[in-house]
């Protein structure tokens, strides 16, 4: 039976442009997941759009001199634009502007309402007599409660982090006009999730472990804690309107109709395809039809996937609307730049058009694919980047791909040579070759992508490696028939690290596809013929350079210029904050399509997080004492350390065990196989390209039947592992005194 799939990735917000975080953490997974499915011959529809209501969005199309509407209708084709250039692959991208989300959001909120799981009530909030109207959270700023710090928002302090309630900010104003606001009672709605609580415990519980643990960790710390109504409604007039005779001025929460979204885009789709009723084969649940609901969110969007909507879905399915409940939330952690969040208001960001105009997306894509932060927290290092672009790509898999068909026109007449014996190693080569595709799709299934990646690059490193051994160049000659050979068994890899890297980097592996003189799109080959052998005497198309290389000076530039930047902003920040600068010259937050949680903020710490039960499960141990000073050695026994910069070229977990990683490091003399108990704490792929410090004259040992020539120096903080790095690049065998 054909699995059918509706695969969505969060909204993102309509504020400004988005960067690599938002991409590595909602978008480009969800691609790379769906680009399989459609090759497996899965049913599949992979929904998306804008969200485009809430108070950022009105604070800033002010800011801008716009109307929200067409601050909205700017962004959004500014995050299309992105998206199109990093080949995400939307069957449809919508907004949550259009008549059909207004339409059904006004559905949802009336039917819950009916079932009793809204209800109205009243709340003091503040109100500006001198723009007469009610301030929602942004709208309001003063001193912090906890830190004191000036130009906390009513929703966050910027300064110590602190989620805030506007009635608790010190000498409140209004951001408006700077006026004192005043309390003044408001009704409004709210969705009584503890209601859902027991319902939601047994669906999270029947999940088990095939979520990842990161998220059913989030997700159970908040169920832990209690579930209590929250307001759904905001005196606005930017939103969807609350579909109520006594609501004027009233509109829905966006954190309520952002989510809404995905069912809206997808009723769009259908309908502007002549099929206005078959949405409902994507969303409703029967005895007949079982689709399976997948979102790919970041970290920040947790709560409102795995807790809100589907309490809210659950509702509907109590008024006999029977849609289905998620199968999975694969959110991912944070992904952050050289060691820091992405920031753009203090420059320490990357701009994507910049980007797209020196390197290819194909470098963009392989990179965050590989440094993916699907259970921790990774992060993109300009050097990181050059080192899977060069080391990986393009020599592991675009030299290889070069090699061999440029010998092939050389000297085969530009087609595929017969096949002959191959030989043990040639066996071996095929049989890997025939598990490959299904390996890769299962690390894809099960949403790990760096696993999927580090098994296509197996395939590419060991088609070289028999290169390397059986020596077409030289056999050309003296043993026509074994050269030839060897290179139809490397084009037969070739064909399969064609079609199963067309997922994770479709514009190279469809120039590969045409190279091996194949036809049509790769992205349209069943992933099952990946195993197809090439025939011999198929003309071969022109030798291409799939993956350009990345200069030592193009990199370099890049960090200078990252860091030029960030000191730039700092030096305009200081000035905008001395003492007697004009209110309107104050920094103001940059439009960042990063809050997905809108008014509350992109990195907003949940109510779990405030809970000192819930922060124990999942905040990593402090010791409560010091441990006593070890025992003296003198200096000449610490001289005898060998301590070298080396390079980590290769990363992947030992089999069976806890925390080891075996890596495989450049120290300048020599490549060491290394093994680091730092699994727990590194993903395998975060950690190649990077600099380390190798302690080289330490003794071998084994460990899980593994020789350890070396060690890496780390050290364990609780259970955090952290490795010693150079501050600066430094030189790969440069002795460390």
């Amino acid at each position: 039976m054909t699995e059918r799939y509706l695969v969505t990735s969060a909204l993102p917000y309509a504020n400004g442009a988005i960067h690599f975080g938002h991409i590595v953490g909602a978008y480009l997974p969800a691609d790379i997941f769906v680009r399989y499915q459609r090759m497996v011959g899965s049913d599949v529809l992979f929904i998306c759009g804008t969200d485009e209501h809430g108070v950022p969005i009105t604070i800033n199309a002010e800011k801008a001199g716009l109307t929200p509407q067409a601050f909205v209708d700017r962004n959004h084709e500014l995050i299309k634009g992105i998206f199109e250039k990093i080949r995400i692959s939307f069957d449809h991208f919508s907004r949550t502007t259009r008549k059909v989300h207004y339409d059904v959001s006004q559905e949802f909120f009336t039917v819950l309402l009916k079932q009793g799981f809204i209800a109205e009530g009243s709340e003091p909030q503040f109100y500006c007599p001198n723009d007469k109207r009610f301030l929602a959270d942004r709208y309001v700023e003063g001193e912090c409660p906890n830190c004191g710090a000036s130009g906390a928002r009513g929703d966050e302090c910027p300064k110590c982090g602190s989620w805030l309630d506007p009635k608790t900010l010190k000498n409140p104003r209004c951001k408006l006009c700077g006026a004192t606001p005043e309390a003044r009672e408001t009704v409004q709605w709210y969705l009584h999730l503890e209601k859902f609580q027991f319902e939601l415990e047994q669906w999270i519980a029947s999940k088990n472990e095939r979520w990842k643990p990161n998220v059913l960790r989030f997700v159970r710390g908040l169920l832990a804690e209690g579930l209590h109504e929250r307001s759904i409604s905001r005196d606005l007039a930017w939103g969807v309107p609350i579909p109520l005779p006594n609501a004027e001025g009233k509109v829905l929460y966006v954190w309520f109709d952002a989510p809404i979204g995905y069912v809206s885009a997808t009723k769009e789709w259908f309908a502007s395809n002549g099929q206005p009723e078959r949405w409902k084969d994507y969303w409703f649940e029967t005895a007949t039809n079982k689709p399976k609901l997948i979102h790919f969110i970041g970290k920040d969007n947790i709560p409102f996937h795995a807790i809100v909507f589907p309490a809210m879905l659950m509702g509907m399915k109590h008024a006999g609307i029977p849609y289905v409940l998620p199968e999975n939330v694969p959110a991912n952690e944070f992904f952050n730049l050289e060691g820091r969040k992405f920031n753009k208001s203090e420059g320490w960001d990357i701009d994507l058009e910049a980007f797209f105009a020196r390197y290819s997306v194909d470098s963009l894509r392989y990179a965050l694919a590989a440094l993916s932060p699907e259970t921790a927290d990774s992060e993109f290092t300009w050097k990181g980047f050059q080192a899977r672009n060069n080391s990986e790509l393009a020599d592991v898999v675009g030299n290889l791909a070069s090699r061999v068909v440029s010998f092939c026109h050389a000297h085969f007449d530009g087609k595929v040579p017969a096949f002959g014996d191959p030989g043990a190693f040639g066996k071996q080569l095929l049989d890997e070759r025939d598990k490959a595709p299904r390996l890769i799709g299962s690390w894809i299934q099960r949403f790990e992508l760096r696993n999927a990646l580090q098994e296509w690059l197996h395939l590419a490193r060991l088609t070289n490696k028999y290169l390397e051994e059986t020596q077409p160049w030289t056999k050309r000659k003296t043993d026509a028939l074994a050269s030839g050979t060897s290179l139809h068994v490397a084009l037969r890899a070739l064909r399969t690290l064609a079609i199963t890297g067309a997922p994770f980097v479709p514009d190279g592996m469809q120039r590969l596809w045409f190279m091996l003189g194949q036809r049509g799109p790769v992205e349209k080959q069943p992933w099952d013929d990946a195993i197809v052998q090439i025939q011999p005497g198929t003309r071969l198309g022109p030798a291409d350079v799939l993956f350009p290389k990345i200069d030592d000076a193009v990199i370099d530039e890049e960090i200078r210029l990252l860091h030029v930047r960030a000191a730039a902003k700092t030096s305009e920040v200081a000035a905008r904050t001395q003492p007697g600068a004009p209110a309107s010259a104050r920094p103001r937050p940059a439009p960042d399509s990063t809050r997905h949680e809108h008014e509350e903020g992109a990195r907003k710490p949940m109510e779990s997080e405030q809970n000192p039960a819930v922060a124990a499960a999942t905040a990593p141990p402090v010791s409560p004492a010091f441990a006593p000073i070890k025992e003296q050695i003198d200096y000449e026994l610490f001289s005898k350390l060998d301590l070298r910069v080396g390079r980590i070229l290769e990363a992947e977990v030992v089999p069976k065990s806890k925390n080891l990683l075996r890596l495989k490091v450049d120290i300048g003399i020599e490549t060491r196989q290394v093994l680091a108990g730092i699994s727990q704490c590194y993903a395998p792929a975060s950690l190649i390209g990077r600099q380390v410090v190798v302690l080289a004259n330490l003794q071998p040992r084994k460990l899980m039947g593994l020789e350890s020539q070396g060690m890496v120096l780390a050290g364990h903080l609780g259970d955090a592992a952290v490795i010693l790095v150079p501050e600066k690049e430094a030189t790969v065998g440069g002795i460390v005194k």
